[in-house]
């Protein structure tokens, strides 16, 4: 990892900005922005309504148009991304960024690695326990 003056590499992949905590994501974001480190985002389905208050902040943020059809192609295409930037931490929320965002940061030998996947209720499948303890 980068020596704190020179600030972090941050990445912030979640489904879009409109669900899952994203008001949450947005402060934590600002925050460690006026604390001199590098935010990025990357979203799979699209920006939301939202994502006006971090672009005017000076934060980028990316959509990868996720689908069922192109998902193995989005997974290699967002490891090279994390790999290219060299990011420090990636910060994954919900179900799917969760399990595409940690397999990339793997496959890009991230440092860091923050999971959270916030829900009033178990609407998780089966197989998504065991699979997440894996990546």
């Amino acid at each position: 990892m980068r020596r704190s003056s020179d600030g972090l590499k941050i990445a912030f992949i979640c489904d879009d900005l409109m669900t899952g905590g994203w008001t949450s994501l947005v402060a934590l974001a600002l925050e460690l922005k006026k604390r001199s480190h590098n935010i990025y985002f990357y979203t799979l389905f699209g920006k939301g309504s939202n994502a006006d208050i971090l672009l005017q902040n000076g934060i980028d943020i990316e959509c990868l148009e996720l689908s069922k059809i192109n998902f193995p192609l989005k997974l290699f295409d967002l490891s090279f991304k994390l790999k290219k930037k060299d990011f420090d931490i990636v910060h994954t929320n919900l179900n799917y960024s969760d399990i595409l965002g940690l397999s990339s940061a793997n496959f890009a030998k991230v440092p860091l690695k923050i999971s959270h996947i916030h829900s009033i209720k178990n609407t998780f499948p089966l197989w998504s326990n065991p699979a997440r303890r894996k990546i």
